[in-house]
């Protein structure tokens, strides 16, 4: 009984500390390179005018009606 509990806390251990380090290094890999990534995603992400996609919505009574 105790050597399966021994195994079991070693096995949550291991576990434990390759999540970190795969967490660690996803987040080392999303940082910012430098001035040259900041400015690629400034020109494909900035539009010069906004584009609606629909009309906007109009209610045509008060929000509290009703209650």
């Amino acid at each position: 009984m105790q050597g399966k509990r021994n195994g079991l806390i070693s096995v949550s251990m291991i576990a434990v500390m390759l999540l970190s380090s795969a967490w660690l290094s996803s987040c080392a890999a999303n940082k910012n390179v430098g001035p040259e990534r900041k400015s690629q995603t400034e020109e494909t992400d900035s539009v010069g005018e906004f584009v609606p996609t629909h009309p906007p919505v109009v209610v045509p009574h008060p929000w509290r009606e009703g209650r």
